[in-house]
């Protein structure tokens, strides 16, 4: 599973049954991912935009050069206190659903803000 359908999973939907019945699984989900921007991202990128480069056409006296265009990411939750009692478990039935808390929301985004932080060196160096 992707880091970003296990946080999705663990923090917002809760649509498996890991997710329901494991204690702490959401901030587990969330230091992983943040682990694994931490520790993985900027290598795998880095690796993949130098194997990709290697396939972009060469510039021509009639085009120019293939191009490649990095996008960031917007964050996904507002941070303010109206969602702090909300759940958006995917079960009705969930006796405990995590809530949207703005400290979890607020790690959410801070993580999207550290993989744009991560593509924006790439790019920039």
């Amino acid at each position: 599973m992707s880091e970003l359908n296990q946080i999705l999973d663990a923090c917002v939907y809760q649509w498996g049954p890991a997710a329901i019945a494991t204690p702490g699984y959401c901030e587990s989900a969330m230091k992983k991912t943040q682990d694994k921007i931490d520790k993985e991202l900027k290598n795998n990128i880095d690796a993949l935009l130098t194997e990709t480069k290697k396939h972009l056409a060469p510039a021509t006296d009639k085009t120019s050069a293939g191009k490649i265009y990095v996008t960031g990411y917007a964050r996904f939750f507002g941070e303010g206190p109206g969602c702090d009692s909300v759940s958006w478990s995917y079960w009705d039935k969930n006796p405990s659903p995590i809530k949207l808390t703005s400290a979890n929301r607020k790690i959410m985004n801070k993580m999207v803000v550290n993989v744009n932080t991560v593509l924006r060196d790439l790019i920039n160096r």
